[in-house]
């Protein structure tokens, strides 16, 4: 998933997508979100990667090297950029079934469609399987969410 924020250039964000990609394709990082902002010249590039044991500090800073490093950035993006290079943190949304796994036994807040109504299940998740995810309710009951009925999974954090 890419965020595009005041780019012109539409294939700006999938060149960029597939640079990241191929520099990770070795690793076991994965590419949760790209966020490019700004303009030419001035460009900003947040880039949140993650793995499925935890990304490391030093995973990261190779992955930002790497893209800083790589000669396509400069022809991509004349004038330089500003890049960022992260795990995604607990309060962005969980959008990669990776994700999910590691997070087994937390609280989730998870918007999705059921049918033609938008509804929002909080839950302990339970268990992530290749379709879909298992949350707890409160109540005690256990609903499985389809992973493309998902609009939008939050840890539900206690603060």
């Amino acid at each position: 998933m890419i965020a595009e924020t005041d780019i012109q250039n539409t294939g700006v964000e999938g060149r960029l997508r597939s640079i990241v990609d191929e520099l990770i394709a070795t690793g076991d990082l994965f590419i949760v979100d790209i966020v490019l902002r700004g303009h030419p010249g001035s460009h900003s590039i947040d880039v949140f990667a993650d793995s499925e044991s935890g990304a490391s500090v030093d995973q990261l800073a190779r992955l930002s090297r790497a893209v800083n490093n790589d000669a396509r950035m400069e022809e991509l993006l004349p004038g330089g950029f500003h890049l960022t290079v992260s795990t995604p943190g607990l309060d962005r949304a969980v959008s990669d079934r990776r994700q999910f796994v590691r997070h087994v036994g937390r609280k989730f807040k998870v918007q999705w469609k059921d049918a033609d109504k938008s509804v929002t299940t909080k839950g302990i998740l339970q268990s992530v399987d290749p379709d879909h995810i298992s949350l707890e309710s409160g109540s005690h009951e256990v609903v499985q969410i389809p992973f493309d009925k998902i609009v939008k999974a939050k840890i539900d954090l206690p603060w």
